[in-house]
């Protein structure tokens, strides 16, 4: 054979024998799923706040699977069921959790229950204070699907709050929050009995460090007109609405609560409690080699300033541009972190929130619009004539129901009461929202919200008697300056991204946050359950 024609065919049979390997390379499933959650995350902060955004952010929507108007799809939008849809994949209706708390009928008598309340666990550290775990979950989540697939994947979880747990569900061992009354990250002994060093170490070493007494404006004067001006008196009720903020403007030294105490509250209100969180990930992924072991992992980290401070000052606000281009920048370090410790090729993320948020009714009236905020009194005096025709009524219950929903429906707040029947179909209804609510529906768990009143435990609080409460578009209650939770598009549109290996760029359409967990389990490799209402997004 020819000299040359013999090393052509060498070369040629070296390089069929490695275009196999390099396309089962390229075809491997990743070894490490991020699940982050951005709480209150509203659509139009990507589309308002694009300029500013332009590094983490930037780098997904060129580069990966994106809806920015992803859709919530069920009703009642508050943390709760919104976070369990995320990890679970499936409807309120099918996981249990209709809302944060909701009234039940338990051994003969109605009992209100926190869904990530545990009375049988506590805080591991603090022996008189309650836990909390995933206990009321009526579905596994990714995590766990995760972790069932393979005996020696690990699944952690990593959070701003208590709803931690509702991604750790009831198997996992590793659920770990930040906690204002400890002031530091903690978990339940429903997870586990001892805290890694890992985590005591950034406990008593890293976390003083982001405990920051001034929160600076970190937004740049080119980018400072896409939110409004820093004078909006109606932001946080009239106090503490300009930068810089500072905790000595509000350390109050007559509290119950020491001055430590009170800057462990003021941190969790400050986009530097999600810096911390990001940076816990951070350590979690190199302790315990997640996505480095040969086996697919799970991380999940959830963020809350978006919540607390869009409840404070509202989505148009500077502090909410402000912690939007510091989560912008967090996330941008956290992918280089991946490439550079797990392998660009070896890992799939996805970026959404549990539910949006409405503006201010301030902001909303300034602009010509229409909106109500309801006093806690027109709420206890509603309830009270509940009251009143529950304790007068004789005759059965269904004619009870249909009286209070009738008062119920007359409240010049309230747009629509839905019952049971109307759920179920055995009623007409001409709610176009009632499909959400019979996603919500989780029967014997019916949430008091909105209907919140300071006279706890009613005797005859509509949702004893399995009734809904609508309130009317852009009217919400005065518990908080921004209040979530109604089926209205602003509550319901959130942005659903996805980056990683094999992702592919483009946009998506018709997104639900239900079908986050079984799309990331797909890009997996791993099963999803039979339960699961949402699909594959491709």
């Amino acid at each position: 054979m020819n000299h040359h024609l013999r090393t052509t065919a060498i070369y040629l049979g070296v390089l069929l024998s490695v275009v196999p390997s390099l396309q089962a390379k390229s075809e491997a499933q990743p070894k490490l799923i991020v699940q982050i959650t951005v709480d209150q995350f509203r659509s139009d902060y990507l589309t308002r706040f694009s300029p500013a955004l332009n590094r983490g952010v930037a780098r997904i929507l060129k580069n990966g699977m994106v809806d920015i108007e992803g859709e919530v799809d069920h009703a009642i939008t508050n943390s709760a069921p919104g976070h369990t849809t995320l990890s679970t994949g499936s409807y309120p209706s099918t996981h249990g959790y209709s809302a944060n708390e909701w009234w039940d009928f338990r051994d003969g008598k109605w009992t209100w229950v926190d869904g990530a309340t545990d009375p049988k666990a506590i805080v591991l550290g603090s022996a008189d204070r309650i836990g909390h775990s995933a206990i009321n979950m009526k579905v596994s989540t990714l995590g766990e699907w995760v972790t069932k697939a393979d005996k020696q994947a690990k699944s952690i979880l990593i959070g701003a709050s208590e709803v931690t747990v509702l991604y750790a569900g009831k198997t996992s061992n590793h659920a770990y929050w930040y906690d204002r009354e400890a002031g530091r990250y903690i978990t339940s002994t429903y997870y586990t009995k001892q805290y890694p060093e890992w985590v005591r170490k950034f406990n008593s070493e890293k976390l003083p460090l982001y405990k920051q007494e001034i929160w600076e404006l970190s937004v740049t004067d080119e980018y400072q007109s896409l939110a409004d001006k820093d004078d909006q008196s109606f932001e946080s009720f009239g106090e503490h609405y300009v930068f810089p903020h500072r905790f000595s403007d509000e350390y109050d030294p007559d509290h119950e609560r020491s001055r430590e105490k009170q800057l462990d509250y003021w941190f969790y209100e400050t986009p530097m409690a999600d810096i911390s969180a990001f940076n816990l990930a951070k350590i979690a992924i190199h302790e315990e080699k997640l996505g480095q072991r040969g086996h697919t992992d799970y991380l999940s980290i959830a963020l809350g300033a978006t919540d607390n401070i869009g409840h404070i000052y509202g989505g148009y606000s500077l502090e909410i541009l402000d912690t939007m281009v510091r989560i912008d920048s967090e996330i941008d370090s956290f992918i280089t972190y991946l490439n550079s410790t797990v392998g660009a090729d070896n890992y799939i993320l996805a970026i959404s929130g549990d539910h949006g948020a409405p503006e201010p009714i301030e902001r909303t009236l300034e602009n010509g619009g229409n909106a109500y905020r309801i006093s806690t009194q027109e709420i206890d005096t509603l309830l009270d004539h509940i009251d009143e025709i529950g304790t007068a009524h004789i005759g059965s219950r269904q004619e009870l129901i249909d009286k209070i929903e009738q008062r119920l429906e007359a409240a010049s707040f309230i747009q629509d009461a839905i019952t049971e029947d109307e759920v179920y179909g055995s009623k007409p209804s001409d709610n176009p929202f009632l499909h959400l609510y019979k996603k919500s529906w989780v029967k014997g768990r019916v949430p008091d919200f909105p209907l919140w009143t300071s006279t706890p435990n009613r005797p005859h609080h509509p949702a004893r008697y399995g009734i809904f409460v609508q309130f009317r578009e852009n009217t919400y209650f005065s518990f908080g300056m921004v209040v979530h939770g109604s089926p209205y598009q602003y509550d319901r549109s959130v942005p659903i991204l996805f980056y990683g290996h094999n992702i592919p760029a483009r946009s998506l359409t018709n997104a639900r946050t239900i079908d986050i967990a079984p799309t990331l389990a797909k890009f997996a490799g791993i099963e999803a359950p039979g339960f699961v209402d949402g699909v594959v997004l491709k």
